[in-house]
């Protein structure tokens, strides 16, 4: 019964779209927004009946300040400001409210924590129809780390990388930012590479090419997305040989990587001068990082020559635990320095890698 004209109507609401995949009346059972960075607005919400309550979740994409709008069709109650909602961080502490005539709340949020929001009429009126805007704080993801390693390295040899802040216990050798990027890889075996990002990617856009120079080509890769979206793994399928290799990872257009706030990669790279994390701090940039690899270059001169034997001699015979051991001497990835590193010096003496083209992504176009 409208309370200003005495007139009698009724109305049918069904439940929206949110309330019929799964009843959100609780935060066990809240939708799920996902991360949320920039402005989303979220339409075509009802509560269909005056006892009826909504509960969205959504995660922080970056830290600072965020805002919420809540607007409403007042339909049927016109001139009754008569919905509510409240928002709690994740342990369902309440955090911030507003009812009657206010219809927008502040307040700070975290990177990566969970909020709730409740919508709900504290004096028992449906809503035809309303929306809820959130304007919240956002953080395009960077690349924080390059790896390199063989499928057939020891964990032995892993492990010491990691302990010895040389690298990580599952990814490999991390490959020096600065000036040390181009040093050239020594091993013989390198046929995986893995980058780190400062927040989770989506599995669904991923962009990645892998362009020698030596070859002016691509060379087949396959990519793995962790678990978590933090980490991108590339196999390659052969080992790589001697060559300048330069990884592009898309941040533009419908291809670009992109976070789960749908935020593209912040990716922009100079290579042996930037450090990391990558990128200008503005979303939309594509990740164009130069890889050397020279195996049998243990002393990381121009050439494979006699040096080279000299360094792996002089390491001769070491395990991980020897004090005479260097990761590159070890250049089978085996955990120990013995004959067959001596091999891989051999078996590419006097090549160099000074003078191969520089690889150009325009091949990829």
């Amino acid at each position: 019964q409208n309370l200003l004209t005495s007139v009698t109507k009724f109305r049918v609401l069904l439940p929206d779209a949110y309330d019929q995949a799964s009843p959100n009346e609780t935060p066990a059972t809240a939708s799920d927004l996902g991360f949320v960075g920039g402005s989303r607005t979220i339409e075509n919400l009802t509560l269909h009946s005056g006892l009826d309550t909504d509960v969205f979740k959504f995660t922080a994409d970056a830290s600072g300040e965020v805002t919420i709008t809540l607007d409403y069709d007042e339909g049927f109650w016109a001139g009754i400001p008569y919905m509510t909602f409240v928002a709690y961080d994740s342990s369902l502490s309440p955090i911030a409210d507003a009812d009657g005539a206010d219809n927008s709340i502040s307040f700070n949020v975290v990177k990566g924590q969970t909020y709730y929001i409740e919508v709900f009429s504290d004096i028992g009126f449906y809503a035809d129809s309303y929306s809820i805007t959130i304007n919240a704080p956002a953080e395009a993801p960077r690349v924080t780390g390059v790896f390199a390693r063989g499928s057939a390295w020891s964990q032995s040899l892993l492990d010491y990388l990691q302990a010895n802040g040389m690298g990580s216990s599952e990814y490999g050798y991390a490959i020096p930012d600065g000036l040390g990027q181009l040093r050239d890889l020594p091993w013989s075996n390198i046929d995986e590479i893995a980058l780190t990002f400062s927040e989770p990617i989506e599995a669904s856009a991923i962009s990645a090419a892998l362009i020698s120079g030596r070859l002016e080509s691509t060379v087949p890769i396959v990519t793995e997305l962790s678990d978590d979206g933090m980490a991108l793994k590339i196999k390659i399928s052969a080992a790589l040989e001697w060559d300048k290799y330069l990884l592009r990872l898309s941040g533009t257009g419908q291809s670009g990587i992109r976070d789960r706030a749908g935020l593209l990669l912040d990716g922009e790279w100079t290579n042996s001068a930037d450090t990391f994390p990558s990128g200008n701090g503005s979303p939309g940039g594509d990740f164009l990082f130069r890889i050397d690899v020279l195996p049998g270059n243990s002393d990381d001169s121009e050439r494979v020559n006699s040096l080279d034997y000299n360094v792996v001699r002089n390491a001769l015979p070491a395990s991980i635990t020897s004090p005479a051991y260097s990761v590159f001497a070890d250049l089978d990835g085996s955990g120990r320095v013995g004959a067959l590193d001596a091999n891989v010096v051999r078996d590419n003496l006097l090549r160099r890698i000074e003078g191969i083209l520089e690889p150009d992504a325009s091949i990829l176009t």
